[in-house]
């Protein structure tokens, strides 16, 4: 099963295409394929295309870590939307 599905499974929302502040307004891009990371409240998972998939921390759960790691999925990459005080994570997907 594709990453992408697996993530809708457990709620993160696609980023890709949003729109968010760091100094200025910019579109979240694609990034490096299986990567994820987290910053400023926001963990973010990179599909198999580079698609980023966003989720509040604090509703990251021990299955997909595991699910991650069975993956070989990395550490490191760019947080769309942590920039923020996680206004958007908190405040905007809930009501998309």
């Amino acid at each position: 099963m594709q990453l992408a599905c697996i993530l809708l499974e457990y709620g993160y929302f696609s980023a890709l295409g949003t729109t968010e502040r760091d100094g200025s307004l910019s579109t979240v891009k694609r990034g490096v394929p299986l990567t994820c990371d987290l910053k400023g409240g926001v963990f973010v998972v990179y599909d198999e295309e580079g698609r980023p998939w966003i989720k509040s921390v604090r509703e990251v759960t021990k299955d997909i870590v595991e699910e991650l790691k069975v993956r070989g999925i990395k550490k490191g990459a760019y947080v769309p939307h942590s920039r923020d005080d996680g206004n958007f994570i908190r405040k905007i997907v809930p009501n998309l």
